[in-house]
């Protein structure tokens, strides 16, 4: 169990007041989804050395603790993989079990894993999932499917499935944010589709603001 955790849930512990105990219970959790949320918010900042490091560390927090949030963990996972994304190559992960550096592409080979399982647990979280097994598809969660296809256009053999998904959530406006739009401003560009790019960027900049995350016109 980590430290801090382990401080507070003693100190949790030596009150015999119900309310008291349940308060400091909530107290204990939100200081740990805290930490997640400064890691979302460092993402959301385009701050990926700092993201990718708060997402390490807790990721290392729940590996340590006896018995992790599974919750927690698949938010750290995602800020960490999507960190890789986007920094373009200036955020990498380490090799299971060595400590080495992954290279780049290897790297968005596993963010690709981590954020393909991030959108199949939404998927089968979903209420209409459960309710209705023939709706559990990415349709569900076009979110999770946009960061996901964000990732996809980093490999250079699967861009045409990224390009697919994300003119998709453009046409429907479910874009989950300008890093999407980014991402398919790159790939129109490709294609040169020109017009399809300027239009990507345009909605990138309506929401990130003028400057490189979204590319020049």
């Amino acid at each position: 169990m980590p430290r801090l955790v382990l401080v507070l849930a003693l100190a949790c512990s030596t009150l015999t007041v119900p309310a008291v105990a349940d308060a400091c219970g909530n107290s204990v959790m939100a200081s740990l989804y805290r930490r997640v949320h400064k890691a979302e918010a460092a993402l959301d900042a385009a701050k990926y050395r700092r993201a990718a490091s708060l997402a390490r560390a807790e990721l290392a927090r729940q590996e340590d603790a006896r018995h992790g949030d599974k919750a927690l963990e698949r938010r750290a996972r995602r800020v960490l993989a999507l960190a890789v994304v986007r920094s373009g190559g200036d955020v990498r992960v380490e090799a299971r079990g060595r400590g080495d550096l992954l290279d780049e592409q290897p790297a968005i080979s596993w963010a690709i894993s981590a954020l393909r399982q991030v959108r199949d647990d939404a998927i089968a979280a979903h209420p209409d999932c459960a309710r209705e097994p023939a709706r559990c598809s990415a349709d569900l969660v076009p979110a999770s499917d946009g960061e996901l296809a964000e990732a996809l256009a980093r490999s250079p053999d699967l861009r045409g499935e990224a390009l697919a998904v994300l003119a998709r959530l453009a046409e429907a406006d479910l874009m989950p944010g300008p890093d999407a739009w980014a991402a398919l401003a790159r790939l129109r560009g490709e294609q040169g589709d020109a017009a399809g790019r300027e239009v990507a960027i345009l909605r990138c900049r309506q929401i990130a603001g003028s400057g490189p995350r979204c590319g020049a016109l």
